[in-house]
């Protein structure tokens, strides 16, 4: 198998990545990007966005001692194990479950979170398919899946994203063509789909300017 990378000037922006990415409980990738302009408010309620994460949980199984345990009732959401909320209107900005040994799926409530920047469900060991509601999340920027056992295609409304800079799908089993949209996505720095089962659709990519890396024939 055969890898393609392409350097964009932003090597600080990919450390930065690096560090958050690796260590996702003693920083956050947030930090590190650049404002954007708000978006209006969304009619979802605070109420919306608890009921989101407690149907998240439902779909999580196992887990690392005491991972996911303070999703309880006891504590205010915006207290619960990897959750951030934004200080303005305390809705729920960064979901990072990573590394806790996770079993099951994602569930498609995670499209209710509507304010949610950065999601990291990565090194776990998830599976299911990729939830076509993460398409509703404009507010996205990261997005980081890699090293689980999802399944599927990778599903066209992840173009819908507009604010994305970060996809990280490596390391699942993930099938069918590489969708030509994300390559208009005009945000994307880091573009990470290796070891994978996916073809085609890298022509687009070649009139980008980021880092790309995957694989150039189905595994």
């Amino acid at each position: 198998m055969y890898k393609l990378r392409l350097y964009k000037n932003q090597r600080s922006f990919y450390l930065h990545f690096c560090e958050a990415f690796f260590f996702p409980h003693q920083t956050s990738f947030v930090a590190h990007l650049n404002q954007f302009p708000s978006l209006p408010i969304s009619s979802f309620s605070f109420k919306t966005d608890r009921l989101a994460l407690l149907a998240l949980k439902d779909r999580l199984v196992g887990g690392s001692p005491g991972a996911l345990t303070s999703w309880n009732a006891s504590l205010h959401f915006c207290e619960w194990q990897g959750v951030r909320c934004g200080h303005r209107y305390q809705r729920v900005i960064s979901l990072n479950v990573s590394s806790m040994k996770l079993v099951g799926s994602i569930s498609p409530s995670i499209g209710n979170l509507t304010f949610l920047r950065e999601v990291n469900f990565s090194r776990n060991r998830l599976q299911g398919s990729i939830p076509r509601e993460l398409g509703h999340l404009r507010r996205l920027r990261l997005l980081a899946l890699g090293h689980n056992n999802l399944q599927g295609i990778i599903p066209v409304v992840l173009s819908n994203c507009s604010n994305f800079q970060v996809i990280y799908l490596d390391y699942n089993n993930l099938t069918g063509e590489i969708p030509f949209q994300l390559g208009n996505v005009k945000n994307l720095i880091v573009l990470q789909l290796s070891i994978n089962n996916l073809i085609g659709g890298y022509s687009i990519f070649f009139r980008k300017s980021f880092i790309l890396d995957c694989p150039l024939s189905s595994r």
